[in-house]
């Protein structure tokens, strides 16, 4: 019984170094639109996590297309040029 106390308070004390992960991968980046095609860096976006404003409103994903294996996005729209999107 009383190694049992000793090995249940040694595995409680193990824990006690444990950290949760920290953080956010949250990422913010606006982009001035100059063309139909810019290069994005994909490795930091899980597909279908994105999300595209313009004037802190949601753009619709009618607008704009991400290829992620080329890392491009692609503008749908070109109502949307010389405008700024994050």
């Amino acid at each position: 019984m009383n190694t049992f106390r000793i090995l249940f308070v040694l595995l409680i004390f193990s824990f006690l170094g444990l950290q949760a992960q920290e953080g956010s991968t949250y990422r913010e980046k606006t982009i001035q639109v100059d063309s139909d095609t810019i290069i994005i860096d994909t490795f930091a976006i899980a597909k279908g996590t994105e999300l595209v404003t313009l004037d802190n409103q949601k753009l619709d994903s009618s607008f704009y297309t991400i290829d992620y294996a080329k890392s491009l996005f692609l503008l749908n729209n070109s109502a949307l040029y010389n405008q700024a999107i994050k």
